[in-house]
């Protein structure tokens, strides 16, 4: 991605010339005349009912212009022919594919989804005819479909603007021509933190093509390391296939310092299962740390540990076992549940922590390994164990030994503990 906004823009002006030929109906410049077109309502015809589509539009001229003659010219594949004749102005002009067909000679199984039409007004004076700028291109497509509108979509686009990704698009339930894209997944491929705005767009049903309003899609750039405010998405253009539900908009993305420039995007239906995400395992555990041995005033010994308490744990005990008690070997003879019940019971005296924190044992039986046990709740049953054992070491009065052993963890289900 273009992490860095261009606030100026350079044009490249590329001149192109073309033949003056009675083939392409390019008389002397200056000799043409504007005909003024209205947008077509609508602009298409419809596939497999080529009987019942039709374009509709108004034509007239400039104020003070006239001409001599002026045409109806269409152009399909490699045929064209004149359709008919015109005066101006003609408001509410009907073309219908029929009658455009039955002037090229052909009929509606010669047309498919996918094929254009192109409609032209020829006009004639002074002995010069010309092709006006007044010109409709006419799809075949298909017609509207509120289903294909919604859904989970992949989207990718064919500039720079992060990968491809999956997004889901929403109908209005009021209106079926005006959709939301979730706006989050459109910057989080470029790492950015969405604030949950949608973008609005609006399908033109006499064209098909889709326009909407600028929304901010992330507070700020902090995640490139920039200090941009306001990543914003503008539509400048954009079609709906009526036949596929494909969408293709072009944005305009800024932020408040300037723009990144156009960006194209195509949004495809995805017609194939997503793989559910795996569900994440809830985190019971615990670990727990020797911190050390602290000798009070009266000189009793206390063993110190540190609790840190795993993400769905509600809270723990934490029991100090007999000196010299083998818990290896409790564990291989299972004997251990009857430990993990006894602390759960209340028979093994345990201290209990709601968050994490440090707790501290005291050690009666003088210097020795010995061993915390930890288990964890959730739900108020028990879910799983830990334990480390240690050396008690030499007496530092008032002090926190500076030493520690490493964490040793077993995690054991639910299903393996002694919990009635």
């Amino acid at each position: 991605m273009k992490k860095f906004v261009f606030v100026i823009i350079a044009a490249l002006f590329v001149s192109i010339g073309c033949k003056d030929t009675n083939e392409n109906l390019v008389q002397q410049r200056g000799k043409a005349v504007n005909v003024i077109m209205s947008e077509a309502v609508p602009s298409f015809f419809i596939d497999g009912d080529l009987e019942n589509s039709f374009v509709g539009f108004d034509l007239s001229l400039p104020e003070g212009e006239n001409v001599d003659k002026a045409e109806l010219e269409v152009v399909f594949g490699n045929k064209s022919v004149i359709l008919k004749s015109v005066q101006f102005p003609s408001p509410d002009m009907k073309i219908t594919a029929m009658e455009m067909l039955q002037a090229l000679g052909l009929s509606a199984s010669n047309v498919k989804e996918g094929d254009t039409f192109y409609l032209y007004v020829l006009t004639t004076k002074n002995g010069i005819t010309t092709r006006s700028t007044a010109a409709l291109t006419i799809n075949v497509t298909c017609g509207f479909d509120a289903e294909l509108t919604a859904g989970r979509y992949t989207f990718e686009n064919s500039d720079d603007w992060g990968a491809p990704g999956m997004v889901t698009i929403e109908a209005d339930p009021d209106d079926p021509y005006k959709i939301y894209i979730d706006g989050t997944p459109l910057v989080e491929v470029e790492e950015l933190t969405g604030n949950g705005n949608k973008v609005e767009l609006i399908i033109n049903p006499n064209s098909f093509k889709v326009s909407g309003s600028k929304v901010i899609l992330s507070d700020d750039t902090k995640e490139w390391g920039q200090p941009y405010t306001n990543v914003a998405f503008q539509p400048v253009s954009g079609t709906f296939n009526s036949c596929d539900g494909t969408f293709r908009v072009t944005f305009a993305i800024s932020v408040d310092q300037g723009g990144f420039g156009p960006f194209a995007f195509t949004f495809k239906r995805f017609e194939g299962e997503e793989e559910e995400p795996e569900p994440e395992e809830p985190d019971f555990s615990a670990e727990i740390t020797f911190a050390g041995r602290l000798t009070d005033p009266d000189g009793v010994d206390f063993a110190l540990a540190d609790v840190v308490l795993g993400d769905d744990v509600d809270s723990v005990k934490v029991a100090l076992l007999a000196k010299d008690f083998d818990i290896e070997a409790a564990i291989e003879d299972e004997s251990i549940e009857d430990i993990i019940a006894g602390i759960d019971s209340g028979d093994i005296e345990s201290v209990l922590l709601k968050k994490d924190g440090s707790v501290s044992v005291e050690c009666m039986d003088g210097d020795g390994e010995y061993t915390f046990v930890v288990i964890t709740y959730a739900d108020e049953e028990v879910q799983e164990y830990a334990y480390i054992t240690f050396d008690f070491p030499p007496v530092f009065t008032g002090e926190i030994s500076g030493s520690s052993v490493p964490f040793k963890k077993t995690v054991v289900r639910k299903k393996f503990l002694l919990v009635n």
